[in-house]
């Protein structure tokens, strides 16, 4: 089976992929559950910043419909979290479980049977085929790093996308922090805008329930 990924550019020299790297194009010889379990894989990855070990973990009852979050257990720091669960991911995750409807405790298994509950080895290896068919070096870290370097550039406050990524540091958000030629140009100086207030971002809710 043959993954083909359209990533359209590259940023070799940061390690992170431009936002429309994320979608992910399959060959029409690959079985349907195949094409729509990588795919919802990859959308959570960079849209709700998984670690590779976290996306593994998840169970159904992780997935929040009703207010679109995503409630990761037991992370790198041994702490729980809510992150956000984007519109996009979510219409791969119906399809996949849809189509691949087998009784399980993980969200995402192995297509083999016994099914069992798919492990960070699996991710890899199936995200190394894809960055190799599109000719670019691709991994599970790459992705979250990814998430970080867009949210800042959107002009999202750092504290917030530190929140999102489960890290206790700040110094260990600001590794992600890549500014790109067009964002700095876009930019303007505080000088020229002296009374203009920036907007509040809202910290996500936890009320909600587990299929609404």
């Amino acid at each position: 089976m043959k993954l083909v990924a359209s990533f359209l550019c590259h940023y070799h020299h940061g390690g992170f992929l431009c936002t429309k790297n994320i979608t992910i194009n399959l060959e029409r010889n690959v079985s349907y559950a195949t094409a729509i379990r990588n795919k919802a894989i990859i959308a959570l990855l960079y849209s709700s910043e998984l670690r590779v070990g976290e996306l593994v973990r998840l169970r159904p009852e992780d997935i929040y419909m009703s207010t679109m979050q995503v409630y990761v257990r037991k992370s790198k720091n041994h702490c729980d979290r809510w992150t956000l669960l984007s519109e996009r991911a979510l219409e791969l995750l119906k399809e996949y479980w849809k189509s691949y409807p087998v009784k399980r405790d993980h969200l995402f298994v192995s297509l083999d049977v016994p099914h069992d509950s798919l492990k960070i080895r699996g991710v890899e290896i199936m995200l190394r085929a894809v960055g190799r068919n599109a000719g670019i070096r691709v991994h599970p870290h790459m992705l979250r790093h990814s998430f970080a370097s867009h949210m800042i550039e959107q002009g999202v406050p750092i504290h917030f996308v530190q929140s999102m990524l489960g890290h206790r540091s700040l110094s260990s958000t600001q590794i992600y922090i890549h500014v790109s030629s067009k964002a700095v140009m876009g930019m303007r100086s505080p000088l020229d805008r002296p009374n203009q207030k920036k907007d509040a971002i809202r910290p996500v809710q936890k009320d909600g329930g587990l299929h609404g």
